[in-house]
């Protein structure tokens, strides 16, 4: 772990693990804020060193193999929303997004999954969805259906992205493997 963040280049901090990378991400664009990453670009405007922008591209190669191609996805207009893939899959993440065209409607969200035995698990529940809600599982979890019930909203909210992914931690772990 660094000794601390920095906002602005310096030589001094060294290179973020890949983790800790996706764990930012994660931690900012998946909670409706933009990419915090903690890497300070110098004053000629290019990555500092190699070691620098081969994590960035490592990090750059993730996302887009992460979340590049949902399993399933929907969008629409009101309270409840379903992605139904055509056999049972495994995933790893759920993404939400709102259309904000006409404000942040959405005030509290449920997701639950059903799983192939017919019972039902709550993945997640929040405030707030915005421009980017990014839900990750400690855990693989194998499902024939993900529900999204948005339990309270001011208006009628328009979900503009509900997708399911899954192989992203095995893609972690192999973007860990080649960094090590």
């Amino acid at each position: 772990m660094l000794q601390a963040d920095t906002w602005f280049f310096d030589t001094i901090h060294g290179v973020r693990p890949p983790a800790e990378l996706r764990a930012m991400y994660e931690a900012s664009v998946g909670h409706n804020t933009q990419a915090l990453i903690g890497i300070g670009i110098p004053p000629n405007g290019t990555v500092a060193n190699t070691a620098q922008a081969a994590a960035l591209a490592a990090l750059g190669s993730w996302i887009r193999g992460c979340y590049g191609a949902p399993i399933a996805q929907t969008s629409g207009t009101g309270t409840e929303f379903t992605v139904m893939p055509s056999a049972a899959v495994t995933l790893d993440r759920v993404v939400l997004q709102e259309d904000q065209t006409t404000g942040q409607r959405v005030r509290s969200w449920e997701l639950t999954a059903y799983l192939a035995n017919g019972s039902a698990v709550q993945l997640g529940a929040g405030k707030s969805v915005g421009n980017k809600r990014i839900v990750a599982f400690p855990e693989l979890i194998q499902v024939t259906m993900v529900l999204l019930n948005i339990t309270a909203a001011v208006g009628t909210p328009t979900v503009s992205n509900f997708a399911i992914y899954g192989g992203c931690d095995a893609l972690a772990r192999q973007v860990d493997a080649a960094a090590n």
